[in-house]
């Protein structure tokens, strides 16, 4: 009996693992590309077939080692929109601050305002932390009219 047991939950053990496995084995497979833009996008196409099970930390990691801050940036934005609804304000502001470019991050934060509800102190807080004064006025004026 223990046998049976063991032989059904044996294969069910290694599916358990393969993801994490197959996803290292993908980076590891990265590193050996020429140039680092083929590197860069190796590893998030890596990244991206398991988006579902990677957490926005994980995402910030990969992007932290991705050669070209375009690329990283890419990254992060698209682990933002792809968490927005799950994520919380300083989560997204935290995550937000650590992009590269000052555009990206100025639309990085206005996606956090514009799907997170947050207090209009705090949303004009947040707009102060843009990096461009069309972007902030833009900010704090949705902050007056939604809140």
């Amino acid at each position: 009996m223990k046998f049976i047991i063991l032989f059904v939950l044996l294969p069910l053990l290694s599916l358990a693992a393969n993801p994490r496995d197959s996803y290292r084995m993908c980076l590891s497979a990265s590193n050996k590309l020429e140039s680092p833009a083929d590197r860069d996008a190796e590893k998030i196409n890596c990244f991206n077939q398991g988006r579902a099970k990677k957490s926005v930390d994980l995402c910030v990691n990969l992007a932290r080692v991705l050669e070209h801050t375009t690329s990283s940036d890419t990254l992060v934005v698209g682990c933002i929109n792809d968490n927005i609804f799950k994520m919380k304000m300083d989560e997204c502001v935290a995550t937000a601050k650590k992009l590269y470019y000052s555009d990206t991050r100025d639309r990085a934060l206005w996606t956090c305002i514009e799907n997170i509800s947050v207090k209009r102190s705090r949303c004009k807080a947040i707009t102060d932390e843009m990096t461009f004064p069309h972007n902030r006025n833009i900010g704090l004026n949705y902050c007056l009219s939604k809140n």
